[in-house]
């Protein structure tokens, strides 16, 4: 099936031989509530367009709140036949978002609404049954609507397939003809609405940057508050002879509100990057007239026909080449890393972190997360949570194809915050920090690698900082344990492992501990106290769960782990014990303290968000602050 639109007085683009000036539809949505003992409620009618053809007229009626006579919203069979229409009088569009790849949505409010399904006979006639037609203001039956025709003609429009970003005074590195010093990005997205009576409000620009290139300049003009004078983005298709500009959307008076790096999971890694403005402007090409319909607002002036600023590109800045694998070194932590450059670091599969610029007030920076390919440093990490123990530094750095580093974060004054893992299983690590500091790297057309501008930054001080790096640890890197036992007081395991005989085995257990570290506030508030949670622990015994449940019916239980490789145990001395209703999972309840810490446990986090050993996996998977 297919579903098209057709607004009153504009000419959409779609192709289909029987909807010329159509707009093209991929979705579209609507309710209708009926409270017993009050009237029907209708909610706005939400469609998503297939292309951009409409967005500057949309945006035209959202800005001066003009109302639209009518609107037709028309589906049909595969073979073209009409089987379902809804049509909308005295319509008001109050919102709009940019859709992700290509198309917007928005949503309608309207006065009169008539719905009509269309069926057919045994002999192949069309007819309909009962049309569903309302007038909402004055709550009773309405006329019949519609159709509502469009414009003759179309405004074809190709839907984009990539998107470049002009900043001014940037350069971005893309070489494409047209585009020199732009920056190629990923995706972006923006929304606009307009309650009844009240002026149109837009949101902030967010935008998904391949690769690092520009993130110093960006990350020094946020955190100081610069104001940019002007960003454009630029949707383009290749039409064979090149690429062919069929949106535009320019923005100024800028302030970066916030700046993310994407860490592991983006594909392929960089940054997002989002713009508060004061001035808009979008344009759509075209095709019959061959020119850019245009609509720009002022949002300080609560105003139309915005004047836009001229911008242009930087002529030289080295761009950034894109890190294929990170590193960490800590003081007195050892990783296992044999990667030249840098043997006895941390293997990194990602870096995260956040910066946010309120309108007002200081920068505030998030934590720096890590996802850590190895699990031998977990021992080091886990004890300074516990007790507090600060690092005098951090660095990560991201090294290209060529095993040249083209990335570096360096933290001073840091505070393990917690470990977990994540969904994908990786072991997660996050730091509290006082200052940051950032560098890239970029490869010149000669083949040397040469440094852009370096961001650092001091939170106490709010000021910049120049941060020197730090490196690895010089002690042996723990070895994973494999597997896992528990010692309960009064009871017989049935363990085979001839160094545990009456133990245990263990087939699962969660356990969160973490601290209140968060960045800024190393040097003045320290850690505080680690909190710690139950300890959930799954038994591979089901005929000892008589015996837990008397444990737990009489409220005691005494526990103690201990791993193969360590034999270091990890005793409870004062718990309650909770029955799983499964019968193999119990809850150790604290009230008593640690009498030794445990080192070297793994752990696994399910969807539900507890951090979960997987003896199948061996090794570690850490823990999580709450």
């Amino acid at each position: 099936m297919s579903t098209f639109l057709s607004v009153a007085g504009l000419a959409g683009d779609s192709l289909d031989a029987k909807h010329k000036g159509w707009y093209d539809v991929e979705n579209y949505q609507f309710s209708v509530n009926a409270p017993e003992g009050s009237k029907a409620q209708f909610s706005a009618v939400t469609i998503d367009f297939a292309s951009d053809a409409a967005l500057t007229k949309m945006m035209d009626f959202v800005a001066s709140q003009k109302f639209i006579p009518g609107m037709t919203l028309e589906t049909t069979d595969p073979l073209n036949n009409k089987i379902y229409t809804l049509d909308l009088a005295s319509a008001r569009i109050s919102g709009i978002t940019d859709l992700p790849f290509g198309g917007f949505s928005v949503e309608i409010s309207y006065a009169e609404i008539d719905i009509e399904t269309i069926f057919q006979d045994p002999v192949g006639k069309f007819y309909s049954e009962d049309p569903f037609r309302w007038d909402l203001a004055n709550n009773k039956e309405g006329p019949a609507l519609g159709p509502f025709a469009p414009v003759a003609g179309s405004t074809a429009v190709g839907n984009a397939s990539d998107y470049f970003l002009l900043i001014d005074g940037m350069n971005g590195g893309v070489t494409n003809k047209g585009y020199e010093g732009w920056f190629q990005i990923e995706y972006f997205n923006f929304d606009v609405s307009a309650p009844p009576g009240g002026k149109a409000s837009f949101s902030d620009v967010t935008i998904e940057m391949t690769g690092d290139t520009g993130l110093t300049a960006l990350l020094k003009m946020a955190a100081s508050g610069q104001v940019i004078k002007g960003a454009r983005i630029e949707g383009v298709f290749n039409g064979g002879s090149g690429l062919i500009p069929v949106y535009d959307l320019t923005i100024g008076e800028i302030r970066i509100a916030d700046i993310k790096d994407l860490g592991a999971d983006s594909d392929p890694q960089g940054f997002s990057i989002t713009f508060d403005y004061g001035l808009v402007e979008t344009k759509v090409f075209d095709s019959v007239s061959s020119k850019f319909m245009t609509s720009s607002y002022d949002l300080t002036k609560a105003a139309p026909n915005a004047t836009m600023p001229a911008i242009a590109v930087s002529p030289t800045q080295s761009p950034t080449d894109a890190a294929t694998q990170f590193f960490l070194a800590m003081p007195g932590v050892q990783g296992d890393s044999t990667v030249k450059g840098h043997e006895g670091w941390i293997e990194v599969l990602g870096v995260n972190y956040d910066l946010t610029t309120p309108p007002a007030g200081k920068t505030d920076f998030s934590l720096v997360n890590l996802a850590l390919a190895s699990d031998t440093p977990i021992t080091g990490l886990f004890s300074a949570l516990v007790e507090g123990n600060n690092f005098a530094g951090a660095t990560i750095h991201g090294v290209n194809s060529l095993n040249k580093t083209v990335f570096e974060l360096n933290l001073d004054d840091v505070l393990v915050s917690s470990l977990n893992e994540s969904q994908n299983g990786y072991l997660q690590l996050n730091l509290a920090y006082d200052q940051i500091e950032v560098g890239t790297w970029g490869t010149l057309n000669n083949g040397t690698i040469a440094a852009n501008p370096v961001f650092g930054w001091d939170l106490t001080k709010n000021a910049t900082a120049n941060i020197a790096s730090v490196g690895p640890g010089s002690k042996a890197p723990d070895v994973a344990a494999t597997d896992y036992f528990m010692l309960i007081d009064g009871l017989s395991g049935s363990s085979t492992d001839a160094k545990h005989a009456n133990w245990f085995d263990i087939l699962d257990f969660s356990l969160n501990v973490g601290n209140s570290a968060t960045p800024g506030s190393v040097g003045s508030g320290g850690a505080g106290n680690p909190a710690f949670s139950k300890l959930t622990v799954v038994v591979d015994d089901q005929a000892a769960l008589t015996s837990l449940l008397g444990y737990a019916a009489n409220g005691k239980a005494s526990v103690r782990d201990q791993d193969r490789r360590h034999g270091v145990r990890r005793e409870r001395p004062d718990a309650n014990l909770r029955p799983h209703p499964g019968g193999g999972e119990g809850e150790f309840h604290p009230r008593g303290p640690w009498l030794r810490i445990c080192r070297g446990f793994r752990f696994r986090t399910d969807q539900a968000g507890d951090q979960r050993h997987r003896r199948s996996n061996g090794g570690y998977r850490g823990l999580e602050s709450h």
